[in-house]
């Protein structure tokens, strides 16, 4: 399992999420607690690199961006998007 971290200014952009979204927000943290070498890489071309996306919602509405800290088996989200 994988620790993670919400910084401050993500606990923000999360407050302000619909009520609809929590679900999905959710059910995204747990991909990131167990497998978050499953999302989609930032930089396309280096797929080997630690910075990933993970899209969330019904619909991808919404959308994270994390590094992946492997030796410390830690998750800091630092961006947090939703557009629904």
């Amino acid at each position: 399992m994988y620790l993670v971290k919400l910084p401050d200014e993500v606990r923000v952009q999360l407050a302000a999420l619909p009520a609809t979204a929590l679900a999905a927000f959710a059910e995204a943290m747990v991909v990131l607690e167990v497998a978050p070498w499953g999302g989609d890489p930032y930089n396309r071309e280096r797929p080997e690199a630690s910075i990933r996306t993970l899209a969330f919602g019904e619909h991808a509405e919404g959308l994270l961006v994390y590094p992946i800290v492997e030796h410390a088996r830690e998750v800091g989200v630092i961006e947090l998007m939703w557009v629904g």
